[in-house]
Parts: structure tokens; C-alpha cells; sequence
């Protein structure tokens, strides 16, 4: 499979690790986390954890590159994920999805669906 760049949309040239048995729960990561937020990470976490799979967010991953291609990457690299958004949710946590379609338009491919 080629990958293409959520930055640019040119293809990658390095691999994307595989973590099988695990799923990327992207929601608010910080401090003041809204209680539905909280309840569906919780319950997320509680059912993979019953399927035998490992919840891994972007808090678990350090990289020190680009914050978007991390989140790109451990999407990519998990069998599944879950994205959990909110109506409190602060535009500034909500901006990766803004990002992630901008790339695609310059690169002239559609996003993902």
C-alpha cells in the first residue's frame, strides 16, 4: 500500500509501523475534558480492553515531529480508530480534520472518507 502525506500529499518513503491489537482513540487530550468526552473514552477503553486490544493516543506516542502526521500515522498503523468529538470541543483540538482536507485539496486528491 502507498501512503501519502496528510502535509503535502506526496507518498511517503518511509514505512508505517503496524500495532496490531490496538486502537487510536483520538478525543481532547489537557485538562478540563468535558464529562461525554470523558464517559466515551472510558467506555471505548473498556470494550477494547474486553476484546484484548490496547487503547493508544497521541499522550502515548511521542515523536517530536509534526503533530498531525504523528496522528495521521497512528491512524494509519491501528486496526481501527476512533475519533470522538464534542460540542465543547476547542477549534484549536478540531483543526487536524481542517488540516487533514486543506492537504488533500493542494495536493488534488480527495480525503478519506
Amino acid at each position: 500500500m502507498i501512503g501519502y502525506s496528510p502535509l503535502d500529499g506526496e507518498a511517503l518513503t518511509s514505512a508505517v509501523r503496524s500495532r496490531p491489537r490496538r486502537c487510536f482513540l483520538m478525543t481532547q487530550l489537557g485538562g478540563d475534558i468535558p464529562e461525554g468526552i470523558q464517559a466515551i473514552r472510558e467506555a471505548v477503553t473498556r470494550l477494547c480492553q474486553e476484546a484484548d486490544y490496547e487503547v493508544i493516543d497521541a499522550r502515548t506516542q511521542v515523536t517530536g515531529g509534526d503533530f498531525l502526521l504523528k496522528i495521521w500515522k497512528l491512524i494509519a498503523s491501528t486496526p481501527f480508530s476512533v475519533a470522538v468529538g464534542h460540542a465543547q470541543t476547542p477549534a484549536s483540538t478540531n483543526s487536524i480534520s481542517t488540516m487533514n482536507s486543506a492537504s488533500h485539496r493542494r495536493s488534488g486528491r480527495s480525503p478519506p472518507a
